[in-house]
């Protein structure tokens, strides 16, 4: 059956390249991009016929971004392969959810969105990321409309929201999300001082299961990592001989104890919620006080041992952000 509608959607993309032979199909990661021209009504503003009006967006990272500058997708693809609707979208879209308006078409999951719907749908505009165009799907989304490609390690989400904003015509609303978001790093660093100062090395974390799996998170750029270092504090990197693989960044359990950070920051997922709901931290704090060998590092003696939500990493934008700052102040600064 997989097969069957693979064959399928590859039989649409090429009906989809033969009846788009004339037209202009960007594959972007740089900017400038040229858009089609967008039919519109004639009373409507000309600046609007200008800039994409409907619009698929394949992670939560273009999500979060495109919610950021106001916008609404017309589809999505997240972190699960169900294709239910989203008719609820405050309660099927972790964290976003609450700024979706629209009832999008669902993709399914972003590593494998959904083609055929996404050529049926035929958006004005396609956001993803660098790494879905692997594969030759680049080439393949580019047949259906003009494709952004963001990159976040190409100077954080900052410079993806600049991208985004061009192409839709918002750059005007960069100055003000900006300034939002220079006064609470300001607020936070100044209720961030103390600790900072006292307990300024910070371990990183992921895992999925205390029992036995942990995963050097902090190892390469991140937006918690970024984050934390705008606030002050200065990331732990580990040794490579710590680590179980090294292009896993995987750490047994054991060697927790031989670790000696200031204050060490799980990111945990519950491996078995499809849903990817937020994560209860008080419940995944538990847990751990729970497991002897956990308990009794002396750094969970100390009460510094934080956990926050492994699923903002894959939003990692604006909007996540700002819920990564709030988190790290309910926990780390609690009476500020």
């Amino acid at each position: 059956m997989k097969f069957d509608r693979w064959v399928r959607s590859l039989l649409l993309f090429a009906l989809t390249a033969l009846l788009t032979w004339g037209c202009s199909r960007t594959i972007l990661t740089t900017l400038p991009l040229t858009l089609p021209s967008i039919h519109c009504q004639p009373t409507a503003p000309s600046t609007d016929c200008d800039r994409p009006r409907k619009i698929a967006v394949l992670s939560p990272y273009g999500l979060d971004l495109l919610l950021s500058l106001g916008e609404q997708p017309a589809a999505y693809a997240g972190v699960s392969a169900s294709r239910r609707p989203f008719n609820h979208p405050i309660e099927q879209v972790p964290y976003l959810g609450r700024y979706v308006t629209t009832q999008p078409i669902n993709l399914g999951d972003r590593a494998s969105p959904a083609l055929e719907a996404l050529a049926l749908l035929k958006p004005d505009l396609i956001v993803g990321e660098t790494w879905q165009g692997s594969q030759g799907r680049a080439k393949l989304f580019s047949q259906i409309a003009p494709t952004l490609l963001l990159d976040d390690q190409q100077g954080g989400w900052q410079a993806s929201l600049q991208q985004l904003a061009s192409i839709l015509d918002r750059s005007n609303m960069i100055p003000q999300i900006m300034a939002a978001r220079n006064e609470r790093i300001t607020q936070a660093r100044q209720k961030l001082a103390e600790i900072a100062n006292a307990h300024p090395r910070v371990l990183l974390l992921s895992s999925g299961d205390l029992t036995s799996n942990f995963y050097a998170f902090g190892q390469e750029r991140s937006i918690y990592s970024d984050l934390l270092e705008t606030l002050g504090f200065k990331i732990v990197r580990l040794d490579e001989s710590l680590l179980a693989t090294k292009d896993a960044f995987q750490l047994p359990a054991e060697v927790l104890p031989q670790l000696d950070p200031d204050i060490l920051i799980v990111l945990g997922w519950n491996k078995n919620d499809v849903d990817n709901r937020p994560l209860n931290w008080r419940q995944l704090q538990q847990q751990w006080n729970q497991i002897p060998l956990l308990k009794a590092m002396p750094i969970s003696q100390s009460g510094r041992v934080y956990f926050m939500d492994a699923h903002l990493t894959m939003l990692r934008g604006s909007l996540a952000e700002a819920q990564i700052l709030n988190d790290l102040l309910q926990q780390l600064a609690p009476n500020s």
